[in-house]
């Protein structure tokens, strides 16, 4: 009930996706349900979507290109599929 009191809701989703199936599946069960869910409550919704993520920068033994950028498609596949919705 708290997140009903709020003006606009913007979930935090880096990571969550990591490839073109994930946004996907994202897409449907979380971005379209909360967005319904913001719309019946008159509550604005900002979805975050980010290009990709690597953290061997700060962890070295961390694999490089974590969650690749593919030339940037997988930024414009979260942009495309958030619009879409």
């Amino acid at each position: 009930s708290v997140y009903r009191s709020f003006d606009i809701i913007s979930p935090w989703t880096v990571g969550r996706m990591v490839d073109a199936a994930s946004t996907d599946y994202f897409e449907k069960h979380y971005i379209e349900p909360d967005m319904t869910e913001c719309n019946s409550l008159g509550i604005d919704y900002l979805p975050v979507v980010f290009p990709g993520f690597s953290s061997h920068n700060l962890k070295p033994e961390k694999p490089f290109n974590e969650i690749p950028r593919l030339g940037g498609s997988f930024l414009w596949k979260q942009l495309h599929n958030v619009i879409r919705s």
